[in-house]
């Protein structure tokens, strides 16, 4: 794991909502983790269909799942940043309710435009690993944070590098502009090289277009470039594809994604480096009334987490 895997909006909307079928065609088309949206904001996921508001994900729904599915299941919510601490909580609770194999946190311009954003990333992952210490996580967010051609700024990675100290994978949302594997493997390359200079060193887990829109037309020949290259060229330990819906509407997309295969080797086991743990340790003193003195921050991957 993390392997290939699948992101799922609204369950009842795919295939009458059958979590067997669902499941099936999850595995013939190679997929070993299901990215499903369990969360929104602090709250759990729940939407309007036929004059009523349902729960996307339910326990009973996920049981008949699991039977069929032949991989992980990962759990994720979209985060606005208006109450971290809860959307953390959230996150945790859907963890331990669902019994969710990974959980993503989806942080995009809501989080990133509220005060002391980077803060509010910390005080959610703080919040999430009191109730979920041992579940890996990844940080879901923007494919590159600078203008590839000029350097001009596009995005606050300082957001994504406070977040990433809490998680074991980065999720790059890269649904390249225009269409076509040149498109794809462009931005691939400079999603890859930008999330490992500005953020975080950690495995990669990117997701791939399986839609049109947003200024992209998703085609068989970039599918099949974006996956090429993350196996072939820079060895991955995964991906994901942006998503069920859509990819099942279009025979040609879905038959494109299916053929690339599953992962067969899966990242290495990582150990949270020691500035990490000393700094919280740190941080949690103080805020529990204890004096200094106190050394200075250590850095982590070129910078200082920050204090709260």
């Amino acid at each position: 794991m993390p392997d290939k895997g699948m992101y799922i909006w609204q369950v009842a909307n795919l295939l009458g909502g059958n979590a067997k079928d669902i499941a099936e065609a999850l595995n013939a088309a190679n997929i070993r983790r299901a990215d499903i949206k369990v969360s929104q904001a602090q709250n759990i996921y729940k939407y309007w269909r036929n004059a009523s508001q349902i729960e996307n994900v339910t326990i009973e729904w996920l049981e008949i799942f699991r039977q069929h599915f032949s991989g992980k299941v990962m759990g994720w919510g979209f985060c606005n940043g208006y109450d971290p601490a809860g959307e953390g909580r959230i996150a945790a609770e859907q963890v331990a309710r669902l019994g969710l194999d990974y959980y993503g946190f989806n942080v995009e311009t809501t989080f990133e435009r509220q005060p002391s954003a980077a803060q509010r990333a910390s005080d959610m992952m703080v919040e999430f690993r009191k109730g979920a210490p041992d579940v890996e996580a990844m940080w879901v967010s923007w494919p590159l944070w600078k203008n590839p051609s000029t350097g001009g700024r596009w995005h606050y990675d300082e957001v994504a590098r406070n977040g990433m100290l809490y998680c074991q994978f980065s999720q790059p949302m890269i649904y390249w502009p225009d269409s076509g594997a040149t498109n794809a493997k462009y931005w691939l390359e400079n999603s890859i090289k930008q999330w490992r200079e500005l953020v975080s060193d950690k495995p990669i887990i990117p997701v791939g277009r399986l839609y049109t829109g947003d200024g992209g037309v998703c085609t068989p020949e970039g599918i099949i470039g974006f996956g090429e290259d993350v196996r072939q060229k820079y060895k991955l330990f995964g991906e994901s594809w942006y998503r069920m819906g859509t990819g099942l509407a279009k025979v040609d997309w879905w038959k494109a994604m299916s053929d690339l295969p599953a992962f067969t080797v899966g990242p290495p086991q990582q150990v949270v480096p020691v500035p990490v743990w000393r700094n919280e340790i740190t941080l949690w003193a103080k805020k529990m009334g204890y004096e200094g003195p106190w050394p200075a921050p250590e850095k982590v991957n070129g910078t200082t987490p920050t204090e709260g």
